[in-house]
Parts: structure tokens; C-alpha cells; sequence
């Protein structure tokens, strides 16, 4: 969706009263929702996400890095069982609306390259001999 597009439909949906907005950015979902005088603001992760431990281990060692440097926070949708970023705005500003969610797709492209890489390691780990529960070299 284009610059343009985005902040038409974006208007459009502020004008219109409706609780929930899905938007498709870059061939991934995202959404914009009212919320207790502001937005939500939530990026879909759809890689590395299996639902096992190793993946849930490899998302949550980033979490730290990645508040450090971007404003969305990792969560766990509980409809979908997706993870997802959210960054919440005490603003219905269009201009700051689309910001937020440009920041939240550049966030969520480095999340999930990052996500693929450690769960590949993740698994390599556990796909690995052991001796007495430590690895066989």
C-alpha cells in the first residue's frame, strides 16, 4: 500500500468510528484499533513462530535488545497464537499513526530474520548428540 493510500484509508477509518482497522503492509498484517483515548498499533510476525519452546526461547532473548532500540513490544496474540508487536499511541493523529506503523514494519522485518536465525540454531542445538547431557563434540 502506498504513502497515500495508507493515510486516506487511515482518515477514512478515524472518521468512521469503527473499532478495528486491517491493513496488509509489505504482504504481512497489521492493524490499527481504538483504545482508551488512543491507538494500538500491531504488526503480525509470521515467521519462526511455531508454538514450541525453542521458538518461544529464541523471541523472548531479543525482547530486551529490541525495546532498547524500537518502541514496540513483543506480544503473544491470543486468538491467533501469533507473536506480534504492539505499540500503543495517546494519539489518533494520522501522520503519527502512519509513523508508528513504518517503524513497526521495519521492526518487524529485522524480528523475523532474527527469529529464523536463532530458531535454526535453536534446533541444530538440539539436534546434536549428547553425552551425559552435554553436547558430543
Amino acid at each position: 500500500m502506498k504513502s497515500a493510500e495508507l493515510r486516506l484509508t487511515l482518515e477514512r477509518w478515524l472518521d468512521s468510528g469503527e473499532h478495528e482497522l486491517s491493513l496488509t503492509v509489505d504482504s504481512a498484517r497489521m492493524s490499527v484499533q481504538r483504545r482508551g483515548g488512543g491507538v494500538l498499533c500491531c504488526a503480525m510476525l509470521n515467521a519462526a513462530w511455531r508454538g514450541d519452546d525453542a521458538s518461544l526461547e529464541a523471541a523472548l532473548r531479543l525482547c530486551g535488545p529490541s525495546l532498547g532500540r524500537f518502541a514496540g513490544a513483543l506480544a503473544l496474540d491470543p486468538q491467533d497464537q501469533c507473536l506480534c508487536l504492539l505499540l500503543r499511541l495517546l494519539s489518533d493523529d494520522s501522520g503519527a499513526i502512519i509513523r508508528a506503523l513504518e517503524s513497526l514494519a521495519n521492526q518487524r522485518d529485522v524480528w523475523q530474520s532474527m527469529l529464523t536465525q536463532s530458531s535454526v540454531v535453536a534446533a541444530r542445538r538440539l539436534d546434536r548428540p549428547t553425552l551425559r547431557g552435554r553436547p558430543y563434540v
